[in-house]
């Protein structure tokens, strides 16, 4: 039953204009051009308002794949954030959820309905006594990590999740194809991030060099602070390549046998030791569920299919377990064990004592901020703030250990630029590094570097010097960084930043010029972008802990709910013999076994994906009781399968595709 349209009209049309407006606004304050970014979100809104149906797909494409947060600067909000605002904001119009996708009142939803509620529940205190849980630096910080900020980045995934729940509801009560739409989209963006890793080794070393030192991290700019986010989601994604087996034709086939090579060898080049065993559990798992499912209609090859896609897995792993590289990381394991250990003590110490910090936790997003006011000097997170003298902006900067504050910059390869800039620190002769380095995340190659001091204490010093660009090695440009660095606890201030050149000048070039973006920081830090060598310092390396530590007892017992209630549901649909339960048993015990060691979900596009896996779960252990005729069970049509017969259901008016 619809909802009365004399009420539900004006109520969608003013939510729709809020999400649209606020997708609005975040476009055109988009760093790396207003228009472009207006354009791309006019272009969004213009497929979905044709086509609904394709955000099933759209969005869990894009939400991995595209992350510009080097070059924009942006940390608490992202790219995705405004595809999802537009996507709402199409939706509440074009295909509207019912009172029942809304709230449904059937008995046999009490269940997931209690679970969802204790989700939503712990996710209004997380999110509360994470806003309240303030942290005073002195001036203030404008690093997100350690403002409220981050409780927003924190509490994103799923509030986006909840806020699509309705929309995913009405296609699977409609339709029944919303898991196979969503792992289409899943593996395209697992296409693309595999691209975007095959891309960075060929512009930092080589597709067959896979003895070297050298760890990918794609399109996840939240490894900027560490943490094993690009091997969680390749684990995550790699399971829904048993769809490819659902109805199979050449080109699945084709594209199923290139997507597995394409996969396997990106998540060799890891080297990440969790996601090395997540993996290979994961697609056992789902390989048995998949069979399973199948175990009436199944042909043998069906069986023999999903057998070979966890084959090719384990192979690869073994490969990549045969790497000078990795031999040493595994001959470290009990090591770095007990370094995670001290890391694990160290920040559940940091929690506060009584009975509020046991049941409710420190607050969604809080544990930077207690890791910086309660940590001795030398290992606090670094921070940075843009302040003003008089009508100038400076950055004040109060630096960590390993911490490095940059920028990209398009220069010319192998040019040489002069750096000025002017710096101030309180204390006379503190040092200061200046690097010119082709760098994405955690790497560094052919850095040029300048080794410089401050004369007198609290007086502004201008610097002028040449500093020559890195030489392209590689067949792809290596991206370039203009970076900052001192030592762990100096405080210096930066204004006026620029980078001119280059000297030597492509025929046809114009005239040397700056080349760094809001070096003035009137924009705040709109470009600027962070990255930190000590990943021990930003998070407790366990998502269970993590959870404890911010959630307490009741953000504890819902988390847990929500992962047993979903693999419970998948499970319930692999026994009804729905093979397309398989993926998603696998994708969320994948992401599970990389928490173990990691915290997965403070990388918000992961936590984001996982949550929408989590209701798809749900939605297949307790199905809508049926609506209207039975299925059309009239026998196959001449040379189809059964397979080929999609079920037919009269269920009323249909959400337009």
């Amino acid at each position: 039953m619809k909802l009365p349209v004399a009420g539900w009209l004006p109520l969608r049309l003013a939510l729709a204009a809020v999400f649209l407006a606020t997708a609005a606004v975040l476009a055109w304050d988009y760093p790396l051009g207003r228009w472009q970014a207006v354009a791309a979100l006019v272009a969004w809104v213009a497929v979905l308002w044709r086509r609904p149906v394709l955000w099933f797909g759209l969005l869990p494409a894009i939400t991995p794949s595209l992350d510009l947060g080097p070059w924009t600067g942006w940390i608490a909000i992202s790219e995705a954030d405004i595809a999802v605002l537009a996507t709402v904001a199409v939706l509440l119009l074009r295909a509207p959820p019912t009172r029942q996708d809304i709230w449904p009142d059937e008995r046999v939803r009490l269940f997931p309905r209690f679970v969802l509620a204790l989700a939503t529940l712990a996710w209004l205190i997380g999110m509360v006594r994470g806003f309240s849980m303030t942290a005073d630096f002195p001036g203030g910080s404008d690093n997100p990590y350690l403002t409220w900020l981050n409780t927003v980045r924190l509490t994103k995934p799923f509030l986006c999740a909840l806020i699509l729940l309705p929309f995913m509801r009405a296609r699977q009560r409609e339709h029944g194809d919303l898991a196979l739409l969503f792992g289409v989209g899943v593996l395209v963006g697992l296409t693309l991030v595999c691209l975007a890793a095959v891309a960075e080794r060929t512009a930092f070393t080589s597709l067959s060099d896979i003895h070297s030192d050298f760890r990918i991290t794609a399109t996840f700019s939240s490894m900027h602070v560490g943490g094993g986010h690009i091997g969680a989601y390749l684990t995550f994604a790699m399971p829904f390549l048993v769809i490819c087996l659902l109805r199979p034709r050449l080109w699945t086939l084709v594209s199923l046998i290139a997507l597995l090579l394409l996969s396997s060898y990106t998540l060799a080049v890891t080297f990440a030791r969790t996601a090395y065993t997540a993996a290979f559990a994961s697609m056992v798992t789902t390989s048995c569920a998949w069979m399973i499912a199948l175990r009436r209609r199944g042909s043998p090859l069906d069986w023999l299919g999903g057998a070979l896609i966890a084959l090719a897995v384990a192979i690869a792993l073994i490969a990549g377990l045969n790497t000078d590289f990795m031999r040493y990381r595994v001959a470290r394991v009990w090591t770095d064990l007990a370094t995670r250990e001290a890391n694990w003590g160290a920040g559940l110490g940091r929690r506060d004592q009584g009975l509020a910090a046991v049941f409710l936790g420190m607050g969604t997003g809080s544990y930077p901020r207690f890791a910086a006011l309660r940590s001795p000097p030398d290992q606090q997170p670094g921070t940075y703030v843009v302040r003003h003298d008089g009508n100038r902006a400076y950055l004040a900067t109060m630096f960590g250990p390993d911490f490095y504050f940059g920028q990209k910059v398009p220069v010319v390869h192998g040019a040489t630029y002069t750096v000025m800039f002017d710096m101030r620190a309180p204390v006379p002769k503190t040092g200061v590094k200046v690097f010119l380095c082709s760098k994405l995340l955690l790497y560094s190659a052919d850095c040029h570097v300048l080794f410089l001091t401050v004369g007198q204490a609290d007086v502004w010093q201008h610097v002028s010097a040449p500093l020559p660009a890195p030489i392209q090695r590689g067949r792809v440009p290596a991206p370039v960084e203009l970076a900052f660095a001192t030592g762990a606890g100096v405080i210096l201030d930066l204004a006026d930043v620029q980078l001119v050149g280059p000297d030597r000048r492509p025929e046809g070039s114009p005239e040397a010029s700056n080349i760094v973006a809001n070096g003035d920081f009137a924009a705040g830090t709109a470009r600027w972008f962070f990255t930190s060598d000590d990943h021990w310092l930003w998070r407790i390396l366990d998502s269970p802990l993590s959870i404890w530590f911010e959630g307490g007892v009741v953000g504890t017992a819902a988390v847990t709910l929500l992962v047993v209630s979903a693999l419970g549901g998948a499970a319930q649909a692999i026994r009804r013999g729905e093979p397309i339960g398989a993926p998603i048993v696998g994708a969320m015990l994948a992401v599970l076994l990389c928490g173990f060691f990691d915290n997965i979900f403070e990388a918000p596009r992961i936590a984001l994906l996982f949550d929408l896996v989590a209701m798809l779960g749900l939605m297949l252990g307790w199905p809508p009781r049926a609506v209207g005729p039975p299925r059309d069970v009239s026998p196959p049509r001449d040379g189809a399968s059964p397979r080929d017969i999609v079920p037919l259901r009269d269920v009323g008016p249909r959400a337009p595709n």
